[in-house]
C-alpha cells in the first residue's frame, strides 16, 4: 500500500500540472492580440464573406530585445463578421526571460472578435518544453526531454467566461508521465482545471523492470489558488498488484514546490495489495495519507469508520476491524512500522494449518475451525524490518482472546486480561507465543465435562507447530484453579493442551468437598481423572457424617494424611499415599510406605512396615488416651480394614503390644464395634 500511495500520488500531480500549463498557453495567445494584427491582402477574388486573404502570415512581439512569442500561419482569412481564421498555425512562446520554448500548433485556429472566444481546430498539439535562460533560443528546438505534449482535436477559449474548454478527447505526455481525458475546461481566472470525464494517468518506471503506476476516476478538479486536487467516481490508482479505490478522493499539493501532501479518500476506500509477500487489504469509510515534506514518502495513514484490514494470503488470516485505524511508515522509506487500531477493535488471526479441519464454522462465516479471535479497545501491530509481516501484536482494555477448536473432541479456550503480547517467529510467518498480563483469566470449555476456569496475574501461551494451536500454557502469580467443586492454588501452573495436564507449583493447594492436599507439586490429569502431589504431601480427609472404625478413628472428624507422593483417582475415589505414609486423627496414627484408601468400599490397605498405634475403648471409658487401658502398637507386613466388616486384618510378620502383653504371629483380626452417633 505504501508504494503506490506514493507513486500514484506524484503522477496525479504532475499530471494536473501539465493540463494547467497547456491551458495557460491557451489563455496567454488571447492576452496577447495576436490575431489583430493587421495583415496584406492578397490580390485575387476572395469569397463573399471573406475581407481579408493573406499567406505566409508572421507576427512576433519583443521585449528588451528579446522575443518573448511569435506566430506563423500559412494562410490569413479575415472576415467581413469580424472573424479570423488561420491555417497551419504555429505559436512560439519564449518567455520573456528566454527560459522557455512552448509551441502550438493546429490545422486552423479561429477568432472571433465580436465574442472574443479563440478556438484552435484540427490536430492541435501544446508543446511545453523545458530550456534554461543560459541557452540560445534562435536555434534551440522543442526536444523530448522533459517536454509536456497536449495533443487533442479542438479546444476554445472564451474571454468572457475566462474558461478554455474542449469536449474532445484530450492526449498528453512529459517525460515518463502520459495519459488521456475526455472533455477539459481550464477557468482562467480561478485557475481551476477540470477534467470532465474517463481520466487515465500513467507514470512509466523509473528504473528498468518496474511496474508503470495508472490513476483513473471520471472526474478531475484542480483549483491552484487552493493546492487542491479533486478526483470524483470511481477513483482508481494501481500500480502491478497494488491499488486505491474510492468514491472521492483529494490531494493536497505543497505551495511551494506542488509535492504532495496529503490524500483525502471517503467513500467505500479500498487498498489493495496482491504482492505475494504482501497479500493485504484495508477497507474504510475515509482515508487519509500524510506524507513526508518532500512528498516522496508515507508517513501516516488514517483510516475511520467501519476499518477493516485484512490478509489476502489463503494460508494465513490477518484481520483487524476497528473504528479507527493507524498505520505509521519508517521515516524515509514507504515501509510499515506500526497499525495502531482501537475503538471496538476485533482482530481475527490463524497460521497455515497442517491438521485438517474436522469443525464447520461456529461463529460466523469470517470464523473458522483453528481461529483465534482477539477482541480490545487498543491494538498495536509491530512490523518486521521489511515492513510487511507483523512482529509482535499489543492489545490493552479488557482484552479477549477465543480459539476455536480444530478438532470436535478438542476443547474451546478462552483468555482475557488487561494487557496482550502476541509474538511471531522471526524467520516465518507464524505465531510464536502470546503473553498476558493483569487480572489473567482463561476458560477452557469442554462439552462433555465440567467447564475449567484459571485465573493469575501473568500467563504465558505456546502454540503446536502442527495445528498451530495453544499447546502450552504457564500463569503465575496468586494462581486460581475452578473445576465444579474442586478449587486449587498455587505460586505457577503449567497446562499441557496435549496430555490435559495442570501442574501447580509453589505453595499447592487443592481442595473439593472430600478433603484438602497442599504440596511442593500438585498434577491435575484432567485426561485420567486423576491428582498427583509430590513434596511433603498433607491432606485432611473430611468426614462424611457416617460412622468410623470404632477404636481406629472417630466418626465425624476429619483424618490427616501426609507423604512424599499422593495420587487420587477422583471417579473412582481412590487415593495412594506412598513413601513416609502416615494416617492419623488425633493420637491415633497409621505409619506406613504405602496406604491405599478406597472411598466408596471404604477400605484401607496399607503396606510395607505397617506400624499403628491406636487406644481402644472400654465399656467404661468414654474417652481414649492415655489415661485409658493404654495405647496399642501393631506392627506388619500389610494391613487391610474394610468397613464392612469392621475388621482389621494384620499379615505377615505381625507385633503387637500393649499394656497386656505382646503377641507375633503371621495374621492377627482386630474385629470392632461401630460407634453410633
Amino acid at each position: 500500500m505504501e508504494s503506490q500511495l506514493t507513486k500514484w500520488g506524484r503522477a496525479a500531480a504532475i499530471g494536473i500540472l501539465l493540463v494547467v500549463s497547456g491551458a495557460v498557453v491557451v489563455s496567454y495567445y488571447q492576452r496577447t492580440h495576436l490575431f489583430k494584427q493587421p495583415a496584406t491582402r492578397e490580390g485575387r477574388m476572395l469569397p463573399e464573406n471573406v475581407a481579408m486573404h493573406t499567406r505566409g502570415f508572421y507576427y512576433s512581439q519583443s521585449e528588451k530585445g528579446q522575443i518573448s512569442f511569435d506566430v506563423t500561419a500559412d494562410v490569413n482569412l479575415g472576415y467581413k463578421d469580424n472573424k479570423n481564421l488561420l491555417e497551419k498555425v504555429q505559436v512560439r512562446i519564449l518567455g520573456k526571460s528566454g527560459n522557455r520554448y512552448d509551441t502550438i500548433t493546429s490545422q486552423r485556429c479561429e477568432f472571433d472578435q465580436t465574442r472574443q472566444d479563440i478556438i484552435f481546430l484540427g490536430k492541435v498539439v501544446i508543446t511545453l518544453s523545458s530550456l534554461t535562460s543560459g541557452e540560445n533560443l534562435g536555434s534551440k528546438k522543442p526536444g523530448p526531454g522533459n517536454n509536456t505534449v497536449l495533443s487533442l482535436d479542438r479546444i476554445r477559449y472564451s474571454q468572457d467566461t475566462g474558461n478554455a474548454e474542449t469536449e474532445d478527447l484530450v492526449l498528453f505526455s512529459r517525460g515518463l508521465i502520459h495519459g488521456s481525458v475526455r472533455g477539459l475546461t481550464y477557468e482562467t481566472r480561478t485557475e481551476a482545471v477540470f477534467l470532465r470525464s474517463q481520466v487515465d494517468i500513467t507514470m512509466e518506471p523509473a528504473r528498468p523492470g518496474e511496474a508503470p503506476t495508472r490513476l483513473r476516476c471520471e472526474s478531475l478538479k484542480y483549483a491552484k489558488n487552493l493546492h487542491l486536487i479533486e478526483m470524483r467516481s470511481q477513483v482508481s490508482v494501481s500500480r502491478a498488484s497494488q491499488e486505491l479505490r474510492a468514491d472521492l478522493a483529494y490531494a493536497l499539493l505543497s505551495p511551494d514546490d506542488s509535492s504532495l501532501t496529503r490524500i483525502d479518500a471517503s467513500g467505500a476506500v479500498e487498498t489493495v495489495s496482491r504482492d505475494p509477500r504482501h497479500l493485504l487489504q484495508v477497507d474504510a469509510q475515509r482515508m487519509s495519507c500524510l506524507f513526508d515534506r518532500e512528498g516522496r514518502f508515507l508517513d501516516k495513514v488514517l483510516a475511520s469508520q467501519d476499518v477493516r484490514t485484512r490478509s489476502l494470503d489463503p494460508a494465513v488470516k490477518r484481520n483487524v476491524s476497528a473504528n479507527d485505524m493507524e498505520l505509521i511508515f519508517k521515516p524515509g522509506t514507504n515501509l510499515l512500522g506500526q497499525l495502531k487500531a482501537s475503538g471496538q477493535v476485533h482482530g481475527v488471526f490463524s497460521d497455515e494449518k497442517i491438521a485438517p479441519r474436522e469443525v464447520a464454522p461456529t461463529h460466523s462465516q469470517e470464523i473458522e475451525p483453528g481461529d483465534k479471535v482477539m477482541d480490545a479497545s487498543v491494538m498495536v501491530v509491530f512490523f518486521k524490518p521489511d515492513g510487511k509481516q507483523a512482529s509482535r501484536i499489543e492489545a490493552q482494555g479488557s482484552c479477549t482472546l477465543r480459539e476455536f477448536p480444530i478438532r470436535a473432541q478438542d476443547e474451546n479456550r478462552v483468555l482475557s486480561a488487561m494487557k496482550f503480547q502476541l509474538y511471531f517467529a522471526p524467520d516465518v510467518n507464524q505465531m510464536d507465543r502470546f503473553t498476558a498480563a493483569g487480572q489473567v483469566k482463561v476458560d477452557l470449555i469442554s462439552q462433555d465435562r465440567p467447564a475449567r476456569h484459571t485465573f493469575s496475574d501473568r500467563l504465558e501461551a505456546r502454540f503446536e507447530p502442527q495445528t498451530r494451536q495453544i499447546s502450552q500454557l504457564v500463569q503465575s502469580g496468586h494462581f486460581l484453579y475452578l473445576e465444579g467443586r474442586r478449587e486449587a492454588r498455587a505460586e505457577e501452573a503449567h497446562y499441557s493442551a496435549a496430555s490435559g495436564i495442570t501442574l501447580l507449583q509453589g505453595l499447592a493447594d487443592m481442595r473439593d468437598d472430600q478433603g484438602r492436599t497442599t504440596a511442593d507439586e500438585i498434577e491435575l490429569h484432567r485426561n485420567e481423572n486423576l491428582v498427583k502431589a509430590r513434596g511433603t504431601v498433607h491432606s485432611v480427609l473430611y468426614a462424611q457424617n457416617s460412622a468410623g472404625p470404632a477404636g481406629a478413628f472417630k466418626p465425624g472428624s476429619p483424618v490427616f494424611a501426609s507423604a512424599d507422593f499422593m495420587e487420587s483417582q477422583t471417579e473412582k475415589g481412590t487415593a495412594r499415599y506412598r513413601k513416609r505414609a502416615k494416617l492419623w486423627q488425633d493420637d491415633q496414627i497409621i505409619s506406613v510406605e504405602t496406604i491405599d484408601l478406597y472411598r466408596d468400599e471404604k477400605r484401607l490397605v496399607a503396606e510395607n512396615e505397617v506400624t499403628t498405634l491406636f487406644y481402644p475403648k472400654t465399656d467404661h471409658q468414654q474417652t481414649s488416651g492415655p489415661s485409658g487401658s493404654g495405647p496399642v502398637k501393631v506392627q506388619a507386613h500389610k494391613l487391610t480394614y474394610e468397613d464392612k466388616l469392621q475388621r482389621m486384618l494384620y499379615e505377615t510378620k505381625v507385633s503387637m503390644n500393649s499394656s497386656m502383653g505382646r503377641v507375633t504371629c503371621d495374621r492377627l483380626e482386630i474385629f470392632l464395634n461401630r460407634e453410633e452417633k
